[in-house]
């Protein structure tokens, strides 16, 4: 199912997005220590994207892994929804190449708390530190430089780990994140956006099918969660990259390389290690859209507090493009796109 976003993607991609994410703004820029103007920023122009992540992110390898069986024919081809997932509208609007390991259920680390997917949750999946496995295995563990410098790293999981075990702690769940991260890193890895997960509060599962009576505790549980994994990608960006100002936050231009040059830290790596890693608050650009009325009648959409397909009876509401969800827990494809085009704002 394929409509036209651009009038209100223009909308969010200028208003919303900027008021949503410009405590973390996302701009990647490359620059040449041997350009003389202190103001000649360069851009990125990414030529692939790779991701990794849950369901999500996956555009069709739980269907491949489970033989066509999960999900079920309601859904579009293998998607977690009724049509695209965000990696692929950012693919296809941006002219990227697509590489995608995401799975449903993964988790942060297989070898902390194993995922699994299917009609009764029993087949394991890759988790984000085995993702990366597969990707290194597919080139053999020689990473071509160049190519790297072209491609952007997208990683996003919505913290299924605490789903299969529920008495983990936030730390031991951000350090595993941290350990794949930085392997990336380590393989040559230039450009890392993390594209952080969302809040299961505002789902139909909590809203209205389940009435989860510790919506508050969870929901202060989901924030914890996404806050650690914020300072996470905080704490890389310093460390690989530069401190964030507000004037030029996440951008690189000469005068931010002779910064480098000038400021060497014991505690910071060299000009040569520098890697862009950010954070985009998916759930701002998501709540934002929940309580802006005008935006969603721009989309058409009415219903946000149910979902259009039932699982429990197999049906299909009449109007999926009046639906914010697609499942109890899964995005429909029209706010996948809203989603794909903020997050392009800062590419």
């Amino acid at each position: 199912m394929r409509f036209s976003l651009f009038s209100v993607a223009t909308v969010v991609a200028t208003s919303v997005v900027i008021q949503a994410v410009q405590a973390t703004p996302v701009k990647f820029r490359r620059a040449y220590p041997d350009d003389d103007s202190s103001t000649s920023c360069r851009a990125v122009k990414f030529t692939d994207i790779v991701v990794f992540g849950d369901s999500y992110a996956d555009n069709g390898n739980t269907y491949k892994l489970t033989k066509q069986q999960w999900p079920g024919p309601k859904y579009y081809h293998g998607r977690f929804s009724n049509g695209y997932v965000w990696p692929e509208y950012v693919a296809e609007h941006k002219g990227y190449q697509h590489a995608n390991y995401a799975y449903d259920g993964a988790t942060s680390d297989n070898r902390l708390v194993q995922g699994y997917t299917g009609p009764k949750a029993d087949i394991p999946v890759p988790g984000f530190w085995q993702q990366i496995q597969l990707y290194h295995e597919h080139y053999n563990g020689q990473h071509d430089s160049k190519k790297l410098e072209d491609t952007l790293f997208l990683i996003n999981f919505q913290g299924y780990d605490y789903h299969f075990k529920d008495d983990l702690e936030i730390a031991v769940v951000i350090k595993h994140y941290e350990q794949g991260l930085r392997w990336l890193i380590e393989m040559g890895a230039k450009h890392i956006y993390v594209i952080g997960g969302v809040d299961v509060t505002k789902t139909p599962y909590t809203l209205t099918e389940h009435g989860n009576t510790d919506q508050d505790e969870i929901h202060a549980f989901v924030v914890k969660h996404l806050e650690a994994f914020k300072h996470l990608v905080q704490k890389l960006h310093y460390e690989y990259g530069r401190p964030a100002s507000d004037e030029k936050p996440f951008q690189w231009c000469p005068a931010d390389y002779k910064y480098l040059y000038d400021h060497a830290h014991s505690d910071r790596k060299t000009f040569s290690h520098h890697v862009n890693v950010a954070w985009f608050d998916t759930e701002a650009v998501l709540e934002w859209l929940r309580t802006t009325p005008s935006a969603l009648e721009k989309l058409g959409i009415t219903n946000l507090v149910k979902g259009c397909y039932n699982a429990g009876d197999h049906t299909v509401c009449p109007t999926p493009d009046k639906y914010f969800y697609w499942d109890s827990f899964h995005l429909t494809t029209k706010v996948h796109e809203v989603v794909a085009y903020a997050i392009e704002n800062y590419l």
